[in-house]
C-alpha cells in the first residue's frame, strides 16, 4: 500500500464514523506563542481540549505535517525525520478508551490487513481499562506492557497544556520464538510504535501539577513513514515510496546508486532528501531563513545539506531540484506545495548562492588546514604517551626520551607555514610548556604520580582530538563557516566539537563589539595629528590588497611600535579596501594579516585625510612598518550596504 493510499484509507475510515476531516495546519505552528513548530497532530486543536474554544465538531480526523527539531543531527541513520506525517483522530469530550482502541485494531487488523500475530500493546502502568480492553479485543497477556512515563506511555505535547496516560499499538518486524516475553522496550530495534493513543485528561501545569480537564479526550498520533514501512515490507523509512524517488534524484545528480553506495554516502544522501523534504515544506508554509527562531532552524536544514551535497561531488544547484522531486511526490496531497513553489525555489537558490561560496573557502581551509594541524598535534601527543609508557616499563633510556614541548612544537612547525589556523593552537603549546617544566622538576614518572601534572596532560590529549572552541570560532568569524558544518566535518574525521568553547569566544566577540566605544576618539585624533600620515581608499573596485602599517595606537590614544596578541588597538595603514564609518553607513570589518600575525578588524572609522582600523590582535604581533595583507569581510559589507540604500528609499 502505497502513502497515498494510507493517507486516503486512513481518512475514508474515520469520516465514515462521523469524523470531520480537518486539512493539516501549518508547520509553523500560527496562533501558537509556546511553540516554534508544529510538532503534533494534536497542535491545531490545544484550545479545544482545554476548553477555550468551541470544535467545529466533536470528532476530528486529520493528516498533519509536523517538525521537530531535536533530532536534526541524528537524520541520516536509518531511522530519524526532521518533518513526517502524523495520521489522527481525535474526540473532543466524545468517545474514549473503548472506543479509540476498538477502531485502531478494527482498522490495522480488519481493513489494513496486518497480520494480528505481529502486533503488540502497551499501556501505562495503572491503566487497567485499557488493560482490559485490548483483553476483550483479542490480545493474550503475553502481548500487552505495562510501561510507566519513563518508557513513553504519558504523553504531552510540552512541559505544559495537555496531557495524560497514553496506549500504544507496536509492529513485530522480525518475530522471535525464542524470546515470548520481550516488549518494545527491551528491543526497540524489533518493534515498531505504528499507532499512539492518547487518554487526554488532564493539563499540566508549571509546577508539574495536573488538572482535569473539562472533559475527556482522545488524541491519537499514527507516523505515516512507519505505516509505509510496515505495509510495504522494508526495513527503514528512506526505503518507503515517500523517499525512494527523491533518493533516486540525488542518486542521479551524484552518480551513485543510493542502495550499492558506500555507508557514509547512503548518509549524505538521506540527509539531502529529507532536510530537502522538510525545507520545502517549511518555506511553503511560510518560514524564512534567518539568524534565529524558526528562520534559523530552516538556515540550519539547508547548511547541512548542501554540506553533503558537497560531500557527495555535486557541484551545481540543487535544492530547488529537489524542493521540484518533493512536489511531485507529495502536492497531490499538499496542494500549498504547489501555490508555493515559485517562492519556495527562490528562496532556495539564493540561500544555496549565498552559502556554496562561504562552504567552499571555509571548508577547504578547515580540511586542509585546520584539521591536518590537529591530527599533527593529535600524532606527537600519542606517540609521546606511548614512549613514556615504554619508558616507565624500563624498554627506553631516558636519554633517549624526547621532550612534550619539542615534540609539540614540531607537529605544529610541520603545518604551520601557510595555514591561517595555526596561531589557535598557542593554547596547546603553553600546556606542553607547562607539562615539560614539571617533568623537569618532579621527574618523568610526574605524569603517572602528580594529579596536576597527569590532568594537565589529559586536557592536553583531548585537546588533539577535538576541533577547539576557538578554532572553530575564527572559522566562523572570520571565513563564516557555521558552527554546524564544522561540527559535521568534525564528526566525519573523528573529531569531537567543543560546543563550549565556541559559545565563550562568540560571547567574548559580542563583549569586544558592545565595547568598542571604549576606544579615545578625541585622543586618537589629537595623537595622529601630530604626524603627518594619510590613507589612500582603495575599496570601491577591490576587498583585498597589500599594505604598510604606518601608526599603531592603543585604546587610550598612546601611539607605540609593537603590538602583541590579545591587544585591542587601532591601526593606519598607507592603502586600504576598508570603508570607513560616515553618512550613516557602518565601517567595515574582516581581517589584517601579517606574515606571523592577524588582526580582526571589528570598525574601521576616519579622521579627516586617515582611516583608523579598530580590533583586536588574535595571534602573533605586529609593528610599525610591516606589511600586511587587508581582508574586508565582503558578506558584511554587502548587507550594510543593503541597508544603507533600503534607508535612503
Amino acid at each position: 500500500m502505497d502513502a497515498q493510499k494510507i493517507r486516503q484509507t486512513f481518512t475514508d475510515f474515520f469520516t465514515q464514523r462521523d469524523h470531520l476531516r480537518v486539512a493539516s495546519a501549518p508547520l509553523t505552528a500560527p496562533g501558537d506563542p509556546t511553540l516554534l513548530f508544529t510538532s503534533a497532530g494534536m497542535v491545531p486543536f490545544k484550545r479545544y481540549f482545554m476548553g477555550e474554544a468551541q470544535p467545529p465538531h466533536h470528532r476530528l480526523t486529520s493528516i498533519q505535517k509536523c517538525f521537530r527539531t531535536t533530532d536534526i543531527d541524528e537524520v541520516g541513520d536509518d531511522s530519524h525525520l526532521t518533518m513526517f506525517e502524523m495520521l489522527g483522530n481525535f474526540s473532543l469530550g466524545d468517545y474514549f478508551k473503548a472506543e479509540a482502541q476498538a477502531w485502531a485494531w478494527e482498522l490495522v487488523t480488519d481493513v489494513v490487513g496486518v497480520p494480528k500475530d505481529r502486533l503488540v500493546a502497551t499501556v501505562f502502568t495503572d491503566d487497567d481499562f485499557a488493560y482490559d480492553q485490548w483483553r476483550k479485543i483479542g490480545l493474550p497477556d503475553s502481548r500487552i506492557f505495562r510501561y510507566g512515563e519513563e518508557q513513553g506511555n504519558f504523553w504531552a505535547a510540552g512541559p505544559v497544556g495537555p496531557c495524560g496516560p497514553c496506549s500504544e499499538l507496536h509492529y513485530d518486524m522480525r518475530p522471535d520464538p525464542a524470546a515470548p516475553d520481550a516488549g518494545p522496550a527491551d528491543d526497540e530495534d524489533r518493534f515498531l510504535e505504528i499507532w499512539n493513543l492518547v487518554f487526554m485528561q488532564y493539563s499540566r501545569d508549571e509546577s508539574g501539577e495536573l488538572t482535569p480537564l473539562p472533559a475527556q479526550n482522545i488524541d491519537t498520533g499514527a507516523g505515516l513513514e512507519r505505516w509505509a514501512m510496515m505495509l510495504q515490507g522494508v526495513e527503514n523509512l528512506y526505503e518507503t515510496d515517500l523517499f525512494a524517488p527523491l533518493l533516486a534524484y540525488v542518486g542521479e545528480r551524484c552518480g551513485r546508486d543510493y542502495l550499492k553506495a558506500e555507508a557514509g554516502d547512503r548518509r549524505a544522501m538521506r540527509v539531502v532528501t529529507e532536510h530537502g523534504r522538510a525545507m520545502t515544506f517549511l518555506i511553503a508554509d511560510g518560514a524564512l531563513p534567518s539568524n534565529e527562531g524558526r528562520g534559523y532552524v530552516l538556515r540550519r536544514l539547508i547548511r547541512r545539506a548542501l554540506y553533503m551535497a558537497d560531500r557527495l561531488g555535486i557541484s551545481e544547484a540543487v535544492l530547488a531540484d529537489v524542493a521540484r522531486e518533493v512536489r511531485s511526490v507529495m502536492g497531490g496531497w499538499y496542494p500549498e506545495l504547489g501555490e508555493q513553489a515559485a517562492l519556495v525555489d527562490r528562496i532556495l537558490d539564493q540561500e544555496e548562492e549565498r552559502f556554496r561560496r562561504t562552504l567552499s573557502s571555509g571548508r577547504a581551509l578547515l580540511e586542509q588546514q585546520t584539521i591536518p594541524h590537529i591530527k599533527a598535534y593529535q600524532r606527537a601527543i600519542v606517540h609521546y604517551g606511548e614512549q613514556h609508557q615504554q619508558l616507565m616499563r624500563g624498554e627506553i633510556a631516558e636519554a633517549d626520551f624526547p621532550n612534550l614541548d619539542d615534540e609539540m612544537a614540531l607537529a605544529g612547525f610541520t603545518v604551520a607555514r601557510g595555514n591561517a589556523m595555526a596561531d589557535i593552537s598557542e593554547w596547546r603549546l603553553t600546556r606542553a610548556v607547562w607539562i615539560q617544566r614539571a617533568l623537569k622538576r618532579d621527574g618523568l614518572s610526574g605524569l603517572q604520580d602528580d594529579p596536576d601534572t597527569r590532568i594537565a596532560f589529559e586536557d592536553l590529549r583531548n585537546s588533539c582530538f577535538e576541533i577547539s572552541g576557538r578554532e572553530a570560532f575564527m572559522l566562523y568569524d572570520t571565513y563564516g563557516l557555521p558552527r554546524e558544518v564544522t561540527r559535521e566535518v568534525a564528526a566525519d574525521h573523528g573529531l569531537a566539537f567543543d560546543e563550549h568553547g565556541f559559545d565563550q569566544a562568540l560571547e567574548r566577540q559580542r563583549d569586544l563589539s558592545r565595547g568598542a566605544s571604549k576606544f579615545g576618539i578625541d585622543e586618537a585624533a589629537a595623537a595622529l595629528a601630530q604626524h603627518d600620515l594619510s590613507t589612500s581608499f582603495v575599496g570601491y573596485s577591490q576587498t583585498e590588497a597589500p599594505a604598510s602599517i604606518r601608526a599603531i595606537l592603543l585604546p587610550n590614544g598612546g601611539m607605540i611600535s609593537e603590538v602583541g596578541v590579545g591587544a585591542d588597538l587601532m591601526v593606519v595603514l598607507d592603502r586600504t579596501p576598508f570603508y570607513a564609518e560616515g553618512g550613516g553607513q557602518v565601517g567595515d570589518a574582516g581581517r589584517i594579516v601579517g606574515d606571523n600575525a592577524q588582526m580582526r578588524v571589528t570598525d574601521t572609522r576616519s579622521y579627516e585625510d586617515l582611516i583608523v582600523h579598530v580590533g583586536t590582535v588574535t595571534s602573533g604581533h605586529f609593528s610599525s612598518n610591516d606589511e600586511v595583507r587587508t581582508v574586508v569581510d565582503r558578506s558584511r559589507r554587502q548587507d550594510t550596504a543593503r541597508n544603507h540604500t533600503a534607508t535612503h528609499l
